[in-house]
């Protein structure tokens, strides 16, 4: 019941304080108020399309925050953002279809308290402030009524999806074999035979050798069929260079981020609350003394490390535990410290040092996005201009001359190098095209725009062994040493089985010792390695390498020592993610048995809509 109320608490905890970050992300983006005023529902629970609009834009920041620079929504559907947020909503919606169906609701008191519990309300003193909440609501855009209403309902939800996702623990047998199969070891001697271990060399191939080579690899002579296209393109690279941009909104853009350029010392912090300030002194004693490890009692208490887990916390998001978290300058417990929730012990794990961005460290980067985006835009508005150029007959040199347009020509075919050939756009429609056709506006994945007319086709053919007889002779040597040295290894490996020691076969032999199936030696195949694993003891097994081949023995099999403390912890590792991925899997057949059930409607022009309201 620990176990299952912490990940409750986590899970409530984290769900009202994302769907405030979601209301203060919507600060500023489009409302739909016309005649659409959904994406969809699962049964009658209908996902608002101002929820929509405010969950992607949230998403688009946190990614915008990794990456630090803005991303377009071309970008964000490549990335199947949108489709993302889209299937978290619908799983919510699903939870409260259900929550409804169940007659399940949270009362006045517990929203109430929900409210007490948002840092983004409290007051000077910290305590709850009405007037910083209805100051706060103004700013997301987000009326007292749909605030409350949504943490109803996102209370119920977190409490539900708590009840299905906790409690959930990883077999012993299946954790047993993930352990055995990874903890594992094995040592193994080896030999590597290459073009130098040859008595003597290749010689010059017949007429009737190299025609064998040719017939037997028809692909590398093969020139593949080819589409000879003119076309015109225009990114917005090409127009970036022309664009002035506003210092003021270069200076604008870097205030917008100044949490992204400016970021306090932080620690990387876990914290343990206990049910008593005994208990919670007990617990640092045992670990003073030894008897007890941190990661002990944390599972001790039925939990794991991803309940305790705070992140990287600033000094500011402390309260009575601030100073003596940030007195460490290395890895360290401390506590207990009486905290909002009670008694608690805090491990900080490292260190994050301020970070510092000057304005004029990233001024050329914050002006490139600028300029890049208002080419985007400026494309978009040509789009039309383009467009109707072509339909009135232009073609597509005139194009080039009447427009920024860039004219070149591409003998093309799938998988090409080229520029213009790594848009997926463009190669649909290069691929699709019809010497009779007319151009039509192409609109690539980075904004830009191309057209494109085929002139003429190259059919496939086989070069004929004449033409490529020295790069066919390259691939018979080549292919010659292999036969050689792998007819080498397999002598060596008959001696060996016969009884001869495989250190005595005339070659240096190299000796690996408790290999996990983790590791990599240096200089071989991943298939060696692989191989190793596969094998009886004493076993032998020839593996060809790019440049020789190597003969393998299996040495001594070691089963996983449970005991070992790194397995150990391995083992925790495991229990927690594979619990984890179980958790996740539950819930989702949940939410799908759900949606299923009460039936689900997408309106695809409704998200259409809020999708085109992004840059």
């Amino acid at each position: 019941m620990s176990a299952a109320k912490s990940k409750t608490s986590k899970l409530l905890g984290g769900g009202l304080l994302g769907l405030l970050i979601v209301g203060l992300a919507g600060f500023g983006a489009t409302n739909f108020n016309g005649n659409i005023s959904s994406i969809g529902a699962v049964g009658d629970s209908e996902i608002d399309i101002n929820i929509y609009a405010r969950a992607l834009q949230q998403e688009l920041r946190g990614y915008e925050a990794q990456l630090g620079r803005r991303m377009t929504m071309a970008e964000a559907q490549i990335f199947g953002i949108d489709r993302q947020v889209i299937s978290r909503l619908f799983a919510e919606a699903a939870l409260d279809f259900e929550t409804s169906r169940a007659g399940f609701s949270v009362g006045d008191q517990e929203v109430a308290r929900q409210l007490r519990d948002i840092p983004a309300f409290g007051g000077i003193d910290g305590t709850f402030d009405r007037d910083a909440y209805l100051y706060t609501l103004e700013q997301t855009g987000l009326s007292v009524e749909e605030f409350e209403d949504g943490l109803r309902r996102q209370t119920a939800r977190s409490i539900v999806e708590g009840a299905i996702m906790s409690g959930v623990t990883t077999p012993d047998p299946y954790g047993d074999f993930l352990m055995s199969w990874i903890g594992e070891q094995r040592s193994i001697s080896w030999i590597k035979l290459t073009a130098a271990d040859l008595s003597e060399g290749t010689g010059e191939p017949t007429e009737e050798a190299l025609l064998a080579q040719y017939e037997a690899t028809p692909e590398a002579w093969t020139v593949p069929a080819k589409r000879i296209l003119t076309y015109v393109w225009l990114s917005p690279s090409m127009l970036a260079d022309t664009i002035e941009v506003d210092a003021q909104e270069v200076q604008n853009l870097y205030d917008e981020r100044i949490d992204q350029y400016q970021r306090p010392e932080r620690r990387l912090l876990e914290r343990l609350v206990f049910g008593a300030e005994e208990d919670a002194q007990a617990a640092r004693a045992a670990i003073d003394a030894g008897e007890k490890s941190f990661d002990e009692l944390v599972t001790a208490r039925g939990l794991n490390l991803a309940d305790i887990d705070l992140g990287d916390v600033a000094k500011d998001d402390l309260d009575a535990a601030a100073d003596a978290v940030f007195a460490l300058d290395e890895p360290g417990i401390v506590g207990p410290v009486m905290t909002d929730i009670g008694p608690a012990l805090f491990r900080m794990n490292a260190v994050l040092l301020e970070q510092i961005t000057t304005f004029e460290e990233v001024r050329s980067e914050l002006e490139a996005e600028l300029r890049s985006l208002q080419a985007r835009k400026d494309l978009s508005a040509q789009f039309t201009e383009i467009d109707d150029l072509l339909a009135g007959g232009a073609t597509l040199e005139e194009l080039s001359d009447e427009t920024p347009m860039q004219l070149a020509t591409l003998e093309w075919f799938d998988g090409v190098d080229a520029d213009i050939a790594g848009f997926d756009a463009f190669n649909e429609a290069a691929a699709a095209a019809a010497t009779d056709d007319f151009a039509e506006v192409i609109e690539l994945a980075d904004g830009g725009l191309a057209a494109l007319r085929l002139d003429s086709e190259v059919a496939e053919f086989l070069r004929p062994l004449d033409d490529v007889k020295v790069p066919v002779i390259q691939a018979w040597e080549i292919a010659e040493i292999s036969r050689l040295l792998t007819a080498r290894a397999e002598d060596i490996k008959t001696s060996v089985e016969a009884g001869e020691a495989f250190i005595n076969q005339g070659s240096p032999v190299q000796t690996e010792k408790d290999l996990k199936r983790t590791e990599f030696i240096q200089g071989t195949p991943p298939a060696m390695l692989a191989d190793a694993f596969e094998l009886e003891s004493g076993a032998l097994s020839v593996i060809e390498d790019t440049d020789g081949i190597i003969l393998m023995q299996l040495g001594a099999i070691t089963p996983a020592d449970a005991q070992d403390e790194d397995n150990a912890t391995i083992r925790t590792r495991l229990d927690d993610e594979t619990a984890n991925s179980l958790s996740l899997d539950l819930f989702t057949a949940f939410t799908d048995a759900v949606r299923q059930d009460a039936g689900t409607t997408y309106d695809q022009a409704a998200i259409n809509a809020v999708n085109a309201s992004f840059p």
